[in-house]
This record gives structure tokens, sequence and C-alpha cells, in this order.
């Protein structure tokens, strides 16, 4: 991943005034497409997609460190490379993966800092491009909503882990329903 932020500061990161989609302003922009359009960035996307998959450090604000927030960091690129027209259909399904490994933490933690509103906008936006058609989205939902490994959702409520995943998936299955609802711009 040190490569990936490496080649993005040197490819991708452009300084000056910009005006967004959003219509604000910024002195600063990520052309992501500088970075996947080059054939070393190219393998770089399995890099952002390993990372988000591998965050185990879900802390997220740290009284005199400031945020770390592994997760919405790698969810913030793996939509920037999610809405490039470079990427294609494989590379999507593989940024879709790692988001999917993120829905519910690995540890049992409950994610408390907009975690599952960073993730839900890869999923919102990678679907935008249709390069999946509604069959594939109805699997992947079901799997995202599955309770396994617990029986059924009922049993969430015996164990602080089960109570994590079903707030962990609620949230993320809430702001994906909330972007589809009003709409966002990447």
């Amino acid at each position: 991943t040190a490569a990936l932020v490496e080649h993005l500061l040197r490819h991708s990161v452009r300084r000056g005034d910009f005006t967004l989609k959003s219509g604000k302003r910024s002195d600063w922009f990520i052309d992501a497409k500088q970075t996947t359009c080059r054939p070393d960035g190219m393998l770089l996307v399995a890099d952002a997609a390993t990372y988000l998959s591998g965050v185990r450090d879900y802390r997220g604000f740290i009284d005199g460190q400031g945020w770390r927030h592994g997760v919405a960091h790698g969810s913030d690129l793996a939509l920037q490379l999610a809405v490039n027209p470079a990427i294609d259909r494989a590379q999507v399904d593989t940024l879709l993966a790692a988001v999917r490994s993120q829905v519910v933490a690995a540890d049992g933690h409950a994610y408390i800092h907009g975690e599952p509103g960073r993730l839900a906008r890869v999923v919102y936006f990678a679907a935008q491009r249709d390069l999946h058609d509604a069959k594939y989205w109805d699997a992947w939902l079901k799997e995202i909503a599955s309770p396994g490994p617990l029986k059924d959702w009922g049993f969430a409520f015996g164990s602080e882990a089960g109570l994590a995943r079903l707030h962990d998936t609620r949230s993320f299955l809430q702001a994906l329903l909330a972007l589809t609802v009003r709409g966002e711009d990447a």
C-alpha cells in the first residue's frame, strides 16, 4: 500500500484551483485515472483491495493522534478506483469483494465512525457504472444480508459479537438505501 500512496501522490494528486462536480472549490483533487491507466497503477488496484480487506485496526479517532479510520480511508480509495472508467468489471469485482469483507468487522467490533456509509458509497457508485445486472446485485446483497455464521438473525441477540454483526449489517444496508433514494455525486 505504500507503493499505491507513492504512486497516487506522484501521478494523481493535482494542486491548483478546481471546481468539483458538487460545485465546491478546492485547491487539490485526486485524478485517479492517472494512476489506474498506467500499467504499474493497474496492479495497484489489487493492492488497494488487499489493504481494505486486511484492515483490522478499527479505531476511528485517537486523542493526540487524530484519525486512524482505515476502513473509511480504504473505502474512499476503493470508491475513486471503482468510478474510474479505466477500471474493468473484474477489477470492480475485486474492490466489491474487499468492501464485502469489511461490512462486518472481523473481530466483532461495532462501527461508530461512519464506516458503513463510506463502504456503501463504493457499492452505490460501482452500481452506477452498469457493469453488473440485477441478478448479480441480488446475489451480492443477499450475501451481505445473510446472518452467517449465525443460524439466523435471532441468534444475534445472544452475544456481543452477534449484536455488532447485526448493527454493522443494518448500518451498511441503511446507508446504501439512503444513497439509492437521495442519490449523490462521487
